[in-house]
């Protein structure tokens, strides 16, 4: 394996092969070899054909030079738009985000009536008022939305 101003040399004793600059694609570094996808063909060379690891890094830096000025090796930039945000959040919830966001209202709304039926034990004449329904609302709504993070913890084993 060696590497030339005109491009790549490969191959064993009996046959060796030559790709020029133009000709290399794109390369990926595996484990145990280099793999370089030519016009023509895929190459995988072997870790073991460098003596040190100076040797790959030079290797590294001439593949970075001169490989991988095609399409297929630039990298792809994503930017996630607010548009993409909303999409997400909705797939999400229609996902099995809206099981529980359910059974959350369900339950909050079960507790607004709850709470408007026992309000006459404590003396209040007019338990179904404007005041009263929006304060049970408000109650039960901000207890789901504090209890409703300590019960996912709780289930997920955080605490």
């Amino acid at each position: 394996m060696e590497t030339t101003e005109d491009g790549v040399v490969f191959g064993c004793d009996c046959k060796t092969e030559a790709e020029t600059w133009a000709d290399v694609g794109s390369w990926w570094e595996m484990d145990g070899e280099f793999l370089l996808f030519t016009r023509r063909n895929t190459v995988g060379i072997p870790k073991g054909a460098f003596g040190t690891e100076g040797e790959r890094t030079e290797f590294r830096a001439t593949l970075s030079g001169h490989a991988g000025k095609d399409a297929l090796s630039q990298i792809a930039k994503f930017f996630a738009s607010r548009g993409d945000w909303k999409r997400a959040r909705w797939l999400l919830f229609m996902k099995e985000g809206w099981i529980r966001c359910g059974a959350l209202l369900l339950w909050a709304g079960c507790m607004t009536v709850f709470i408007l039926m026992a309000l006459p034990f404590f003396g209040s004449n007019d338990a179904w008022s404007a005041p009263s329904l929006i304060g049970a609302c408000g109650f039960t709504l901000a207890a789901v939305s504090l209890l409703d993070p300590l019960g996912r913890g709780l289930k997920a084993g955080k605490f």
